[in-house]
Order: C-alpha cells, then sequence, then structure tokens
C-alpha cells in the first residue's frame, strides 16, 4: 500500500547489511517488549513501560532527536502501520 519514499532509501544505502540487520534487531527487540507489557495489560504509566519508552527513543536518537510532537507522530506511524511486524 505504501512506498518507501527516495529519501528513506537513500539513508538505508549508508548502512551496512550488517548494520541495517542490528538496527532492526534493536528495534525489534524494544518493539516486542512493549508488546508484551501490553499484552500483559501494563498501563503506559508503569515504571517497566517508561523504562522501554526510554530504550525506544534512545533508539530512534541513533539517527534523529525527535521533538515531543514528533515523537508521538512517530508512535502514530506504528499504530496506523498496515503491515504486520511480520510481514515487513
Amino acid at each position: 500500500m505504501f512506498e518507501r519514499s527516495a529519501q528513506i532509501q537513500g539513508v538505508n544505502a549508508a548502512y551496512t547489511e550488517e548494520q541495517q540487520a542490528s538496527y532492526k534487531a534493536q528495534h525489534d527487540a524494544v518493539a516486542e517488549a512493549i508488546a508484551d507489557q501490553k499484552r500483559k495489560g501494563a498501563l503506559f504509566s508503569d515504571i517497566d513501560v517508561q523504562k522501554l519508552i526510554a530504550d525506544h527513543y534512545a533508539f530512534v536518537k541513533q539517527f534523529w532527536t525527535p521533538n515531543k510532537q514528533a515523537y508521538k507522530s512517530l508512535a502514530l506511524t506504528y499504530v496506523l502501520d498496515p503491515i504486520p511486524n511480520n510481514l515487513s
């Protein structure tokens, strides 16, 4: 449904396959940990969830430093992504 932008493709081209795999593994690990907390019924305000959000933010800051609105918008893209994680 959505195509990757030329800008994203260009950025990704600057990384080796090993770097891309490492970044994907880092992201997937924190995303899965957050999903586990959600499945357990944890609240967003729970300390364990907040620690995972901090881990995610640290991951994102490897590439850019979003302001509050941009980070909230990034979270929204995860929620609205039509492609299941196991297919991306």
